[in-house]
């Protein structure tokens, strides 16, 4: 994928998820714990904060399903590195311009985001996900305080929100121009945790490297999906015992019939299959 000017992929946020997307002081001082030559770059923790948080929002632990289900649907994506591989999902198959088109973080204070640095695509959407939260808090549109540090130290406002706060955030960025990067962190995490991604050591290392370990795949175990097979017993038709050329109309569009047609036909009047291609014959 070709590098991006951070600023100029991260242009027109305001636009996406409301203008004046600027916290209040309290808030802002609490999340600002990280220095921000230590929030930004490709691998920042920052990224990696928000991911976990669209990850557990998306397909989170559910501990109080064990007791009725099984232990096996306590697990979430989190506890099989989906927050790890979402990102560099979305850099390698997503087309920034597909994505994001024209965003800008503007004032929401999003780190780098008026550098010139190069910038992956899944930066950016984490930025988005962060403006729509500092709008969110802004508007007062938060049912629960947000919690600095939630996911680490590095998180910001995304992160520091409850999870129905973070939906709502989502939902505010999905009814802007935002509705692609709301539906790739919300369809690609359930993709990779209910697929056989994670019992991959590098799901996205070369094909001829791949080694799949079906002994840790929770998704599969809680879907009750067996893994793939070499095949199933089903019926895919009846084994056809004889031909028949069809001549097709003859030059005044009348069918012709032979003697051994006719014999054929006298011969096969008990045999089943013979009926049935006959029938088909005449439905011709």
């Amino acid at each position: 994928m070709n590098p991006l000017s951070r600023r100029g992929l991260l242009r027109g946020t305001a636009g996406m998820v409301g203008a004046g997307a600027v916290l209040p002081a309290k808030v802002a001082a609490e999340l600002e714990e990280v220095p921000l030559d230590e929030r930004t770059g490709s691998d920042d923790p920052h990224t990696g904060a928000t991911y976990r948080a669209v990850v557990d929002v998306v397909v989170p632990r559910t501990p109080e399903l064990c007791g009725e289900l099984g232990a096996e649907h306590g697990t979430g994506g989190l506890d099989v590195g989906i927050d790890e591989l979402l990102p560099r999902f979305i850099d390698e198959f997503v087309a920034p311009e597909a994505a994001v088109p024209g965003i800008d973080l503007g004032e929401a204070n999003v780190p780098g985001a008026t550098t010139e640095e190069t910038v992956p695509l899944s930066e950016a959407v984490a930025g988005a996900l962060e403006a729509a939260a500092q709008a969110l808090l802004t508007s007062g549109g938060n049912e629960d305080d947000p919690e600095p540090g939630r996911f680490g130290p590095a998180g910001g406002a995304f992160a520091a929100l409850s999870r129905r706060d973070r939906r709502a955030a989502m939902s505010r960025l999905e009814s802007g121009d935002g509705r692609f990067v709301v539906a790739l962190v919300t369809a690609f995490p359930a993709i990779l945790y209910y697929s056989e991604a994670a019992g991959y050591e590098d799901a996205l290392g070369p094909p001829s490297e791949l080694d799949l370990d079906e002994s840790d795949l929770p998704g599969w175990e809680q879907t009750g999906y067996p893994g793939p097979a070499d095949g199933y017993a089903a019926l895919r038709g009846y084994e056809v015992q004889q031909f028949r050329e069809d001549r097709g109309p003859d030059r005044d569009g009348a069918s012709e019939s032979t003697a051994a047609d006719a014999k054929g036909d006298a011969e096969d009047d008990d045999d089943p299959l013979a009926r049935a291609e006959r029938r088909l014959e005449g439905e011709r």
